[in-house]
């Protein structure tokens, strides 16, 4: 037998020992009968003695928990008939002040000046029933109701003594004038009984505005009254929460809590009662009956207590071992999570042998994303489910499968070789690209692997780093494939990280400068307009070119900042040139973006350069992404006047639909078909079949890549409108294109002038 075999039958064994050792449960060891018999009594007098000692304390705390509820609701009520009367007493204060604009402007006072203020108003719960105006010697001058020619003798009664306490009031004010400008003006009121029910009975002076005092004998007193009628008691039980409330001008019932209404004098004129409850001790003599079995049944459950405590015992570690598993799995999938990868590699990466192989993976799925918007929330769970079942399936029980979190999963296997990983990576590829049936619909996912091998000294930081790194590489690579981690990948993250950072240092320092190429016109090689070109010197790496940093640029959000500096330095500079055009190239990420378009309006008026010398670029990628929304983008950019160029046509799609469908102005044909043209016919052929096509749409053509006079003459044979190239000028900074662009225009001059000679 071979060694490979031996130890592919090895290394699985020594995996499943290790998980068997995680997960074995704790020794449980249950008590002696002996103990158990000897407990029971002492147990048993202590639950009877425990059970007394509750029950009287329970009594007791229910007692004084009742007393201060009922103590806290005659305060609660108190407090509320208080209020009334103050709200009451401040209604009457009112109506008095009312009153008093109309009370002395003609003597004596007439029902019909002030009659009609008397009628209740305002809330219902703080309206009067009636109410009397006196004058100064008791006669009615007006009422509510209407039409009573005397008073009550407690009304009288009150409005004489207030008078008189407002007459002596008067007096002590006449001697200190500021005193009483400063005074608030007086008003009274008290609880009083009516035909046997409580009332409340206000009084205030009817005084006139401009403080004329006509002496104590003749002032007017407003005396409103209201009975305490079941309306108003029921606003009372609402507002203080006490249930029965009742209201009486006899003595309350037996078995009922009061609380005693006194008038000015001290004399009782009503009882307010409710219903004397105790709920708190009610409630534990109804449960008295259910105690006592209560009590009973732990009497006669207190000898069980002892010989079940291994019983429990065992039932505690079988509740530790579930929460210990639902501490560890995904409830999703059933597979070990996060927390308990980690500890699977920390535990492989420390009990490996020199012989051993520890690998690590992340498995991603492929347009998860997609399908997840297709069935929605719960038949994604469902997708990720069959996933992790066809997962498991594939890596079989020798490799431990988790779920991370989203659509990743994780894979961990020791082995003394990484082949049969590898394979089973491989055969879990082809599984998940199988169509799953969810919800009734097929869906096509795919899957993605990156793994890493545990050097000797690797930690788990390391490992799962670069796992990740090893992902990302088969995700950058179209997905469905499996990658190992290579040191090459370590090295281009720490690059990728490095540009990042030093592309936001210089997007903020505008280190990042534009160099623009010449474009020709075919047929005389006149320079008719220039393409502006991203171009980055770092201090330390040199010259990076924008292939390295704008995809890093696109993916890290800084697209946007880089994006505007291309277009405001551009538009800048092609006022240089009045007799120019300006390329400039969109990035996806710009086109997608809503704030394109004003961005564009906003530097075409800073600027003041015409919309007509501005070409955007874009390729076909944009297009594919969202059609609807780069066709909206793009229509919006041609309504402010701006041309639109397809840029590196035929390397992509190239899809007829996408020419009729978008508003172009302008072809731009890819250097890949340029640089043949003079080696291969073929190329020839193609170049002719693109400016065919763009002449039928009524499209302008322009040839890229041009380095030899052989290729400039085949691009002008072959119909085209324009070139640009390396055979004409490399990109170069705008001063070194201000001194060519003379250069030209002088030679053209003196070839004219020699013409006319």
């Amino acid at each position: 037998m071979s060694a490979a075999g031996a130890s592919a039958r090895v290394w699985p064994e020594r995996l499943r020992a290790l998980l068997r050792r995680a997960r074995r449960r704790p020794d449980v060891t249950a008590p002696s009968p002996w103990i158990a018999g000897r407990l029971i009594a002492p147990l048993a007098v202590l639950v009877a003695l425990a059970s007394a000692a509750l029950i009287g304390t329970v009594t007791f705390i229910a007692r004084d928990s009742d007393a201060r509820q009922q103590q806290a609701q005659r305060q609660s009520l108190a407090a509320a008939l208080e209020e009334f009367r103050s709200v009451f007493s401040e209604f009457t204060l009112d109506r008095a002040a009312d009153i008093s604009a109309v009370a002395w402007r003609s003597e004596p006072l007439t029902l019909a000046e002030v009659g009609a203020r008397l009628a209740p108003t305002g809330l219902s719960r703080y309206r009067h029933e009636r109410a009397y105006l006196l004058a100064g010697d008791g006669s009615v001058i007006a009422s509510f109701p209407p039409g009573e020619s005397d008073a009550p003798a407690g009304v009288r009664q009150m409005a004489a003594a207030f008078r008189a306490e407002e007459a002596s009031r008067l007096t002590r004010a006449a001697e200190l004038p500021e005193l009483y400008s400063a005074a608030i003006a007086p008003v009274a009121a008290e609880f009083t009984g009516v035909d046997g029910d409580p009332a409340v009975m206000a009084a205030a002076v009817v005084r006139s505005p401009d403080l004329a005092f006509r002496g104590g004998g003749d002032l007017p007193v407003l005396v409103t009254l209201a009975r305490l009628d079941l309306n108003r008691v029921q606003v009372l039980q609402t507002t203080t929460g006490i249930p029965g409330l009742q209201v009486n001008g006899d003595a309350a019932a037996e078995n009922s809590n009061t609380l005693v209404i006194h008038d000015r004098d001290g004399r009782i004129v009503g009882w307010f009662s409710w219903q004397a409850e105790g709920p708190v001790l009610a409630m534990i003599i109804r449960l008295a009956p259910l105690l006592g079995a209560v009590g009973i049944a732990l009497f006669g459950l207190a000898w069980l207590s002892v010989w079940q405590v291994r019983r429990s015992t065992e039932r505690l570690a079988e509740s530790e071992r579930r929460a210990n598993a639902l501490a560890h799995e995904d409830p999703l999938t059933g597979l070990p999570n996060l927390r308990r990868i980690n500890a699977e590699i920390d535990r492989a990466l420390a009990l490996r042998t020199p012989d051993d192989v520890v690998v690590f993976g992340y498995a991603d799925l492929d347009r998860f994303s997609e399908a997840n918007e297709t069935v929605g929330h719960s038949g994604g769970d469902r997708l990720l489910a069959m996933a992790a079942d066809r997962l498991r399936a594939a890596f079989g029980p020798d490799v431990m499968l988790g779920r991370m979190g989203g659509d990743r999963f994780a894979l961990l296997a020791s082995s003394e070789e990484s082949d049969a990983v590898i394979a089973a990576a491989e055969h879990a590829l082809e599984a998940v690209s199988r169509p799953f049936w969810v919800n009734g619909q097929m869906l096509h996912i795919g899957l993605s692997i990156g793994f890493a091998i545990a050097a000797e000294e690797t930690l788990r930081d390391e490992l799962v780093v670069r796992a990740d790194l090893a992902l990302r590489a088969a995700k950058s690579q179209g997905g469905g494939r499996v990658i190992c981690f290579k040191p090459a990948m370590e090295e281009e993250s720490h690059d990728r990280r490095f540009i990042r950072r030093e592309l936001m240092r210089a997007v903020e320092d505008g280190t990042i400068d534009l160099h623009y190429q010449p474009i020709v016109a075919a047929a005389d090689g006149r320079t008719v307009g220039v393409e502006a070109l991203l171009r980055w010197q770092h201090p330390m790496r040199g010259a990076i070119p924008p292939s390295v940093f704008v995809p890093i640029a696109e993916q890290t959000g800084l697209m946007e900042a880089l994006g505007e500096f291309v277009l405001r330095r551009a538009l800048s500079d092609a006022l240089r040139w009045p007799n120019l055009y300006i390329a400039i190239n969109l990035s996806p990420v710009q086109v997608r973006s809503p704030k394109l378009v004003p961005l564009v309006s906003q530097i075409l008026a800073e600027t003041g350069i015409s919309a007509s010398r501005v070409v955007l670029e874009v390729t076909e990628g944009v297009l594919i992404d969202d059609p609807n929304e780069a066709k909206a983008r793009l229509d919006a950019l041609r309504v402010l006047g701006v041309r639109l160029a397809l840029d590196d046509f035929g390397v992509g799609y190239s899809s007829l639909g996408y020419l009729q469908r978008f508003a172009f102005d302008k072809l731009k044909i890819d250097r890949s078909f340029v640089a043949p043209l003079g080696r291969s016919g073929d190329a020839a052929a193609m170049v002719q079949a693109i400016v065919a096509l763009g002449r039928a749409l009524g499209l302008s053509v322009l040839g890229e890549g041009v380095e030899t006079d052989e290729q400039r003459v085949l691009l002008r044979l072959a119909g085209c409108d324009e070139m640009q190239g390396f055979g004409f000028a490399r990109p170069m900074p705008r001063e070194a294109l201000d001194a060519l662009l003379s250069q030209r225009k002088a030679r053209l001059i003196a070839s004219r002038a020699r013409a006319k000679g």
